[in-house]
């Protein structure tokens, strides 16, 4: 049969028959057959079924597990949204490359994020809700986004000796937060190389700016280097929207009446293969493959600058919208505009720090230094998808006892399916902690504990540690960080199941008051009720 040899081949993952009745066929017999054929495969099989006598067949196949269509056209658009399905699927959780993004110390993370909420705070005081330019591209600049450097002058002479010092030619704006969109109101001057030329623009807008905008507060004129030979411009934003949170917006940059174009949105956190995701649905990637020689070179440093854009997001839930141009150039890319528009109800609430985001981001507070009994400095902090491959090596490290002891069955090649339900984690509903060392200049995961929610109230704890690493305290250290966030995650009770012949868990489980709960000859199941 040509439907059997085609499911037999490794690189057809589905078939779809479209049948038309024809007078020597039985569609009975060929329904019959395409439901034996069903029964025996797991890739799958559709059906357009044309004709309206052969409701029998129809019958037929539906029982077997067949979908029937009537027509080709729906039948072509099921498998479409099949294979689409699938491949989202597999390129979620495909595994991403580190970021210079991920090697931000938690430390200087947090100064940045106190340094920034201070600004903000003392923003709203002044009873704004808009950034100034200045302050969005400081903002900005913190976490690692280029900006063209932007300063704000009051006197025609102070432009033009800012303007000698950043270099020609410059960019002037007016500085006011009452006028939005200053390049269609004709208050931008560019292309300026003479302090005369820069006098001038200076009268120019700040005359033109008082007679079509009496009422607005005007706060002198920016001043900035102009970017020339750019290729394009892209926009780089985020909006709190009130069902999905806040997300991620990208895009290329339109004109006129369309200012934005091609966008796509994403939800924070980011990291590279979303990035990229994110960056594919648009025709920026076109734009950046124009340029042969360095467009790797760009791809890599845009999904950066997202997923710095998304860490930012991810910090700060006082941002309502931020809207970012972003030039494209041979030498890199930079903003030469930006805007934050604040929530003034986030900046004064206290509580839950993201409940801005639809999806619950790494959670940094839980990166910290310790030390094995041995003396050398161990980082235990939780698990995320870039860290697959170590976490192979320590899979390939176990020996046969160790793994029977963790995983209740003989050991086993692991496989990327495998990895995907130990590394890819989502943080509101278990967590993952991993020891970290540095051994002979390399990273290395020596060993990992879970905590899996089984119930609102209760989970489901369990530790491994590398043969290598045994003895030195790693256990107790991870099942410690298990505890403590079952603790913080109000968590009632939590259990650990084993073999009986496990004895080092039984005793790490002994030392922090774990019960025997349940046994059998094999194994046992120990418990833990948490005190607040």
């Amino acid at each position: 049969c040509s439907v059997e040899a085609c499911l037999g081949d490794e690189g057809v993952d589905g078939i779809l028959v479209i049948y038309t009745p024809l007078s020597e066929f039985s569609p009975n017999r060929l329904a019959e057959r395409l439901t034996s054929i069903c029964e025996k495969t797991s890739k799958p099989i559709l059906a357009s079924w044309m004709g309206k006598e052969d409701t029998q067949a129809i019958d037929i196949l539906r029982r077997g597990g067949v979908p029937v269509m009537r027509t080709p056209e729906q039948a072509v658009k099921i498998f479409i949204y099949m294979y689409g399905y699938y491949r989202n699927r597999e390129l979620l959780y495909e595994t991403p490359k580190s970021l210079s993004a991920d090697k931000i110390t938690p430390q200087d993370q947090l100064s940045q994020r106190n340094y920034l909420k201070a600004m903000m705070k003392t923003v709203t005081r002044e009873g704004r809700e808009v950034l100034t330019e200045t302050e969005s591209k400081n903002f900005l600049e913190t976490y690692g986004i280029p900006t063209v450097p932007t300063y704000v002058a009051k006197t025609p002479d102070k432009t033009a000796e800012l303007a000698g010092e950043i270099g020609f030619p410059v960019v002037l704006k007016v500085n006011s937060l009452d006028i939005p969109q200053k390049s269609n109101s004709g208050l931008v001057a560019t292309g300026l190389r003479s302090e005369e030329e820069v006098r001038g623009a200076f009268r120019k807008i700040i005359k033109r700016a008082e007679i079509e905008h009496p009422r607005a507060e005007i706060r002198g004129i920016t001043v900035q280097s102009m970017i020339e030979n750019i290729n394009c411009e892209l926009f780089l934003g985020s909006k709190k929207d009130s069902r999905f949170g806040s997300v991620v917006l990208f895009g290329r940059k339109g004109i006129g009446k369309s200012p934005y174009q091609n966008i796509s949105v994403g939800f924070p956190p980011l990291n590279r293969t979303h990035a990229q995701r994110l960056i594919e649905r648009t025709e920026v990637l076109r734009l950046l493959e124009g340029n042969v020689d360095r467009s790797s070179e760009r791809l890599r440093s845009l999904q950066e600058y997202l997923s710095r854009l998304s860490q930012l997001i991810i910090d700060h839930s006082e941002i309502k919208r931020l809207n970012a141009d972003l030039a494209v150039t041979e030498k890199g890319f930079f903003v030469i505009d930006s805007s934050i528009l604040l929530d003034e109800d986030s900046v004064s609430e206290e509580g839950e720090p993201h409940k801005h985001l639809i999806i619950r981001p790494y959670p940094l507070k839980y990166i910290k230094k310790d030390q094995l009994n041995d003396g050398r400095r161990i980082t235990i902090r939780p698990i995320k998808p870039e860290d697959e491959p170590l976490i192979f090596e320590l899979f390939d490290s176990l020996s046969k006892e160790t793994w029977r002891r963790r995983f209740f069955g003989p050991l086993r090649e692991t496989t990327h399916e495998d990895m995907i339900r130990f590394a890819h984690v989502d943080y509101g509903r278990e967590i993952a902690f991993v020891g970290e060392l540095h051994e002979d200049g390399e990273r290395k995961i020596v060993g990992m504990g879970r905590l899996i929610k089984e119930r609102e109230t209760s989970g489901e704890v369990a530790v491994v540690v590398g043969d290598r690493w045994q003895g030195l305290g790693l256990g107790t250290k991870l099942l410690e960080y298990l505890i403590q966030f079952a603790k913080e995650e109000q968590l009632k009770q939590i259990w650990a199941t084993m073999q009986r012949s496990n004895d080092r868990m039984i005793h790490l489980c002994r030392k922090f008051g774990f019960q025997i709960e349940e046994m059998n000859p094999k194994s046992m199941k120990m418990v833990l009720t948490l005190k607040p």
